[in-house]
């Protein structure tokens, strides 16, 4: 009898048609699927649930890292790609991790949306009595008693902050939020498709911010609530899958027992833990066109285990190509989605125990209406701007394409029925700069002739480089003014810093010693810390304008700091410098 399985997230990633590969590349140490590189550019946007576009966000392919720029875009041009499944992750501090796979081919622009799941203290636990954490929609973490320890190893026996989060599998937007894609590696070594009962995000920290964790030789228990959907297809024992956040993989370790409505199993660490069952994996490849055979890019693609309500889904790249893992001999039911969410086609796919190959796909207006909207990008000095990404709004829904290495674009965007105009803004990622908003009617073709990207800047911020790293801080805070400490830093959810420093006077000039301090904490993927505390005699901070309130506060800053990494080892000297331009509060 064929199991149905109630949930499914395919791995639907953007290609190209190209068949031209690099190299490939075998890592069989813990087994992970072949490396294909390839070279390739991925444009992409990470937002909140809520759909805003998050500024200052670190995205990290591989050794590569970017920072989102305006709007929340970040651009990986001609960047080194798996073909075989590209992992992109997200760190921002007050959110847990954000990634995504794609699946790109040599010289493809390729699309990603990453979601950020807002991070929260749920209550604490004492480290050596341990205790459990119940979340309001049932689901729970029970610590061992005496089992946590400290970054470096050691035995740790403070109080434990909680952050977790229950991912309910039978919610559609699980796939915005979750990590990766449920695909996996089994304990046998093989490449598998998930179907998921059942997800549980949870992070240890101290009340100073340092990551914590289980000690590998204690165990906690999870408890995943399953959903009333569910219940009656729901295995009595199911394996345990962790996210492994170097891969962008699940792997499969241990097992879950069902207990009533719920699954509850033990694990020696903490990352994503998910309930799934297994299947075998087959590619497919399609490619969404115009009737005069136009592509349709960035076009939004699900698929759907037949009988189930729960869907996968991806978006098309600049060739309106669709394609990833999907699950073998199971009927799928592939839609394709306009921009107001309504469905405009419809496939069934018979089960396949191979690739599925559906070819180009014609939409013809009266389906999915479409514009081509073309035109170039100029920066503020008249010089093109290479790979500028022009976003495009209809009735409150955007989407966005990406120019090309000259700053041109012409590319037919799909909109529903019941949109009579669109407006356009042009993005120029690495420069931090936005263009203004144009609007135009629906028309066949819209020209929209030279776009400017030299509207507004980005204007606080905080950028830091210590020891030859850079990072900068969006939207930082300001507190003090005139007979106070002035302090400006960037902070998180739970209001511990994640950069701060200080000056006494509220006025231009340069400041050191007393009313002067210096500290900076990295939160991942591992807690490191840097302080140079009140009086800092080697730091130095130059403020070159104090405006009045509702103005800037602008400088910079140099130093020297004790540096102390996850091992709690002391780097003393350590040089750090930076600027900041922050809006006067007070």
């Amino acid at each position: 009898m064929k199991k149905l399985f109630l949930y499914l997230f395919i791995a639907l990633g953007f290609v190209a048609c190209r068949k031209d590969m690099e190299e490939t590349t075998i890592i069989d140490t813990v087994y992970t699927p072949p490396v294909i590189k390839v070279s390739g550019t991925v444009a992409g946007l990470v937002t909140d649930e809520q759909g805003n576009g998050v500024e200052g966000a670190v995205v990290h392919i591989d050794n590569q890292q970017k920072v989102t720029g305006p709007g929340g875009y970040f651009v990986f041009a001609n960047a080194v790609l798996n073909a075989n499944g590209t992992f992109i992750k997200v760190n921002q501090p007050g959110y847990f991790h954000s990634s995504t796979r794609i699946f790109p081919k040599a010289n493809s622009i390729n699309y990603a949306t990453l979601t950020l799941m807002a991070k929260q203290n749920l209550g604490q636990v004492d480290a050596i009595a341990g205790g459990a954490i119940t979340l309001a929609d049932g689901a729970r973490i029970t610590l061992p008693a005496g089992g946590i320890i400290s970054s470096d190893g050691s035995a740790y026996s403070g109080e434990v902050l909680v952050a977790a989060r229950w991912l309910n599998p039978a919610s559609p937007e699980l796939s915005k939020i979750m990590p990766g894609n449920l695909q996996g590696i089994s304990s046998q070594q093989e490449e598998v498709a998930l179907a998921s009962y059942g997800m549980l995000a949870v992070e240890l920290s101290s009340p100073t911010g340092e990551l914590l964790n289980i000690n590998p030789t204690s165990k906690a228990e999870l408890l995943f609530p399953i959903p009333s959907s569910l219940r009656n297809n729901a295995p009595n024992e199911i394996p345990l899958w962790y996210f492994d956040e170097n891969t962008g993989l699940w792997r499969e370790q241990g097992k879950a027992t069902k207990v009533g409505n719920d699954y509850v199993g033990l694990v020696n660490h903490f990352s994503y833990w998910n309930c799934d069952y297994p299947f075998p994996l087959i590619n497919m490849q399609g490619q969404l066109v115009t009737p005069g055979g136009s592509p349709l890019p960035n076009v939004l693609v699900t698929v759907t285990v037949a009988g189930s309500t729960i869907t996968g889904s991806g978006h098309t790249n600049n060739d309106g190509v669709f394609s990833g893992k999907v699950p073998a001999d199971q009927t799928l039911i592939l839609r394709v989605l306009d921009n107001c969410a309504n469905i405009v086609y419809e496939q069934t796919l018979s089960p396949s125990s191979t690739d599925i190959n559906l070819g180009a796909i014609s939409l013809a207006s009266s389906v999915l209406p479409s514009t081509t909207v073309s035109g170039s990008f100029l920066d503020c000095a008249g010089n093109p701007v290479p790979m500028g990404i022009l976003q495009v709004c209809m009735e409150n829904i955007c989407s966005y394409i990406i120019a090309d290495a000259d700053g041109n674009f012409s590319k037919s965007i799909a909109y529903c029925n019941t949109a009579t105009e669109l407006t356009l803004q042009g993005f120029d990622v690495p420069n931090n700069m936005q263009g203004g908003i144009d609007t135009y009617p629906i028309a066949a073709d819209i020209n929209a002739g030279v776009i400017s990207i030299c509207a507004a800047q980005i204007t606080e911020y905080i950028r830091v480089n210590v020891d030859g790293d850079e990072f900068t801080y969006i939207d930082p805070l300001f507190a003090g003014g005139p007979g106070a400490l002035n302090r400006i830093g960037s902070y998180i959810q739970d209001s511990s810093y994640t950069v701060e420093f200080t000056f006494p006077v509220s006025a231009p000039g340069v400041y050191t010693g007393a009313g002067v301090r210096f500290k900076y904490y990295v939160f991942e993927p591992s807690f490191l810390a840097g302080y140079c505390d009140n009086p800092c005699n080697s730091m130095s901070v130059t403020v070159t304008e104090y405006g009045a309130v509702g103005e800037l506060i602008k400088g910079t800053f140099t130093g020297t700091m004790d540096f102390y990494n996850a091992a709690q080892q002391v780097f003393p000297n350590t040089p750090f410098s930076g600027e900041f331009s922050v809006i006067r509060s007070q």
